[in-house]
């Protein structure tokens, strides 16, 4: 949106809420991933935390708003995005017999890269 002087609006955007997390961290990586994608994104409420106790909590997380027109696409984005964070099968490490979890490329212990097919 831009305001003109005469105090009109122009180009006004019509924007859709995509999600709301207690965890800024998280929902600054998908505003990464669907700014990388040209999708135009807005936080509200970045700042709010510090009204925690005057408001009710849940009232005070970051929302992550994108335009009605982009928000059929970014919600498939974030989908995929959720469901690939924890995609494969832990596996175990053929140097030193390690169970590691699936989201690691190398051994905690001795530092074997894994091998994937």
């Amino acid at each position: 949106m831009v305001a003109k002087l005469d105090g009109s609006i122009a180009g006004a955007l019509m924007m859709k809420k995509l999600m709301v997390s207690a965890d800024l961290i998280e929902l600054g990586f998908i505003r990464g991933v669907l700014e990388s994608e040209g999708i135009l994104c807005i936080v509200k409420n970045e700042f709010l935390n510090g009204a925690l106790g005057e408001l009710p909590v849940n009232e005070t997380w970051p929302e992550l708003w994108v335009s009605s027109e982009d928000w059929p696409r970014a919600d498939q984005i974030m989908i995929s995005v959720k469901e690939d964070a924890g995609a494969g099968e832990n596996w175990r490490c053929k140097q030193c017999g390690e169970m590691i979890e699936a989201q690691f490329a190398a051994c905690w212990r001795c530092s074997t890269n894994v091998k994937r097919d």
